[in-house]
């Protein structure tokens, strides 16, 4: 009875082994995130302190979630001139997209969209962001160091 048992028992040990093999070679290798929570009162005041740097007047900013994950940056007090645009976009490293999306035409700029948002709160952390995820207390800034991006 006891061979039979001790047969068992290393059996089970064996199969064991076998299956935390298994498991090893499928575990997902993830690069490690950094990630911070901004309220929407402290992001409205960081936008309003940077926005102000960028272009040399006082801008107040008001952050906004919109629907689902966005977000974007409201302007309260005067509107942007079209030159003052093209610096927050020279600021921000700005793609095409960027433009294409905070392209108001003839219309007053009142407000900056998500991409252009998070491509200049990008330039205030250290590190990447990788993903951006509004919720309804503030905005997720997730990413990797930059000396592993």
């Amino acid at each position: 009875m006891r061979r039979h048992a001790a047969a068992e028992r290393k059996q089970i040990m064996e199969n064991n082994n076998t299956f935390m093999q298994a498991l090893a070679k499928l575990q997902i290798n993830d690069t490690p995130r950094q990630a911070i929570h901004i309220d929407w009162d402290d992001l409205s005041g960081i936008y309003s302190e940077l926005l102000s740097a960028i272009l040399g007047r006082e801008i107040i900013a008001e952050s906004d979630r919109e629907e689902y994950y966005y977000w974007l940056i409201r302007l309260l007090d005067n509107p942007l001139e079209q030159g003052e645009l093209e610096t927050i976009f020279v600021s921000a490293d700005a793609g095409e997209l960027d433009r294409e999306q905070n392209d108001f035409g003839d219309y007053p700029i009142l407000e900056l969209c998500q991409g252009l948002c998070d491509k200049l709160m990008d330039k205030l952390l250290p590190y990447r962001i990788d993903h951006v995820k509004a919720d309804y207390e503030g905005v997720w800034f997730i990413g990797t160091d930059v000396d592993e991006a």
